[in-house]
């Protein structure tokens, strides 16, 4: 989960399992909150969902949030750290990765093993506006997103945002994996996607 505020800073934000049920329905992606009584603490995750910064917010259960419904200074509802095709390696083993591209290939369903256990996968390939060209692959939960917001959002020309992704060094070059917190994007109402589908017309 990750916070902005109207001058587009963002933070990772957690809720523990044991709390999730107390939020669970209090929190709608792209609205507007007040938060209070939650905790600071340092960044420790080997993969950062939010790169620039060295700190994360923690709930509790004294955490309160409040929807804000009135109109406040414009925020943003979507926040992307959008990497350069060619400054993954700088950013392996460091922190995840958004991506955007045009969508140019989709593989067939597989099954692999991951930790002893069969797992749904698919590859896919996307590319940049100087034709660069990514392979990714997309784990369990985010191959039936994948399907549900293709099928959703269908267009011509596919853009489409990956958030979170791990990045990973192959024999053939650098690659991406979805990790729990990847959540995907075909929105052409997304400010992102609409000025990449512009720059490649």
């Amino acid at each position: 989960m990750v916070f902005a505020d109207e001058k587009k800073n963002f933070i990772h934000a957690i809720i523990w399992s044991s709390n999730i049920l107390r939020f669970k329905n209090k929190l709608v992606e792209g609205n507007v909150y007040y938060v209070k009584n939650f905790s600071m603490e340092k960044n420790k995750d080997a993969y950062r969902v939010v790169s620039h910064n060295n700190y994360k917010i923690q709930f509790h259960l004294d955490t309160i949030v409040k929807e804000i419904i009135e109109e406040v200074a414009e925020i943003p509802r979507f926040v992307f750290e959008l990497t350069d095709y060619e400054k993954f390696l700088k950013k392996r083993k460091k922190c995840l990765c958004d991506v955007i591209g045009v969508l140019v290939g989709v593989g067939t369903l597989q099954e692999r093993q991951a930790n002893g256990t069969n797992v749904t996968c698919m590859e896919l390939h996307i590319e940049d506006q100087r034709k660069n060209r990514l392979n990714m692959t997309l784990w369990s939960s985010m191959v039936n997103q994948f399907e549900q917001i293709r099928f959703s959002n269908y267009s011509n020309v596919e853009v489409i945002i990956f958030t979170s992704m791990i990045v990973k060094d192959n024999i053939g070059g650098v690659s991406l994996s979805s990790s729990q917190s990847t959540k995907i994007y075909m929105d052409d109402n997304i400010v992102e996607i609409a000025d990449f589908k512009g720059s490649i017309e």
